[in-house]
C-alpha cells in the first residue's frame, strides 16, 4: 500500500515535470528528466526503447501482475524523448531524418505503454498525462491514445 502510494505520487510529480519540460527544456533539463524517469522504472531508456513494447510489457509484470505505475512512467518517459527527437533540426546527431523515424517508432511504443497503464489503473490518467499524449500526437503525429 505504501509503496502503490509512493509510486503513484512519483508518477504524478514525473508527469507534471515532463508536460511542464515539453518542447522548451535545455538539454541539461532533458537528461534531469530522462534519468529521473529511468531511475522510477529500474530500466535504462536506451535500452527500453530499443525493445518491444509487448517485451516490456513482460519486464513490467509482477506476480500481481501489471505494473502500472512503472509502464505509465516508462512511456512517459519514452514520449518525453521521441517528442524531443522529432524535434531534431539540422545538425542533430546522427540526422534528422533518422531522428524522426526514431521519434516514430518511440511514439508508438510510448503510446501502447501508456494505454495499457491507464487501461489498466484509470487513476493514473491526470490533465498533465493527457499533455504529453497531446504533445506526443503533435510533434510525431501518432494518434494520442
Amino acid at each position: 500500500m505504501i509503496r502503490d502510494d509512493f509510486l503513484l505520487r512519483q508518477v504524478r510529480l514525473l508527469a507534471a515535470l515532463l508536460a511542464r519540460l515539453l518542447g522548451r527544456a535545455t538539454p541539461a533539463e532533458q537528461a534531469e528528466a530522462e534519468s529521473e524517469c529511468a531511475g522510477l522504472v529500474g530500466l535504462d531508456l536506451d535500452v527500453a526503447g530499443a525493445l518491444p513494447p509487448d517485451t516490456l510489457l513482460a519486464l513490467l509484470r509482477t506476480a500481481d501482475g501489471l505494473d502500472a505505475e512503472r509502464c505509465l512512467a516508462l512511456g512517459l518517459g519514452l514520449a518525453f524523448r521521441a517528442v524531443r527527437l522529432a524535434g531534431a533540426g539540422p545538425g542533430a546527431a546522427p540526422d534528422p531524418a533518422t531522428a524522426r523515424l526514431a521519434a516514430a517508432r518511440l511514439a508508438t511504443t510510448a503510446g501502447t505503454l501508456i494505454a495499457t497503464a491507464l487501461a489498466a489503473r484509470p487513476a493514473l490518467d491526470n490533465p498533465d498525462v493527457q499533455a504529453v499524449l497531446a504533445a506526443l500526437a503533435a510533434h510525431t503525429g501518432t494518434p494520442a491514445h
